[in-house]
C-alpha cells in the first residue's frame, strides 16, 4: 500500500470538513481521492485504503471533538460527566470516521472500476 495516496486523501478529507456545506462529505471524497490515486484494483486494497483514510480522520477529528465538547462539558456542565461527553464525542467520530472511509473506498472502487492491467 502506498501511504502517500492515503496522506493525500487524508488532507484532502480535512479540507473538505471546512467548507460548510459539504463539510459531512470530507471523509467519503478524501477515502475516494487516495482509493482512486491507488488504483486500487481489488475490493479488500480499496476498503484497506478507506478504512486507513477514515481511521486518521476520525481520530483527528475525535481529538478536536473530544477537546472542544470536553471543555465546553466541563465549563457547562462541570467535573467527571463533562470530560465523559468529550470522551464519548472522540469515540463517536472515529466510528463515523471509519464507516465513512469504508463507503469512500468502495466508491472509489466503484470509480476505479477493479479493471486488471498488463503489467
Amino acid at each position: 500500500m502506498d501511504w502517500r495516496n492515503a496522506i493525500i486523501g487524508v488532507v484532502v478529507a480535512i479540507v473538505i470538513s471546512f467548507i460548510p456545506i459539504i463539510g459531512g462529505l470530507g471523509v467519503i471524497i478524501g477515502s475516494l481521492v487516495a482509493v482512486y490515486l491507488s488504483k486500487s484494483k481489488t475490493v479488500p486494497d480499496a476498503l484497506k485504503l478507506g478504512i486507513i483514510v477514515g481511521l486518521i480522520v476520525g481520530i483527528i477529528g475525535g481529538i478536536i471533538l473530544g477537546l472542544l465538547l470536553g471543555m465546553l462539558g466541563t465549563a457547562f456542565i462541570g467535573g467527571e460527566l463533562g470530560a465523559a461527553i468529550g470522551v464519548a464525542a472522540a469515540v463517536i467520530a472515529i466510528i463515523i470516521g471509519i464507516i465513512f472511509g469504508i463507503i469512500g473506498g468502495i466508491i472509489g472502487y466503484a470509480v476505479v472500476g477493479g479493471k486488471k492491467t498488463a503489467k
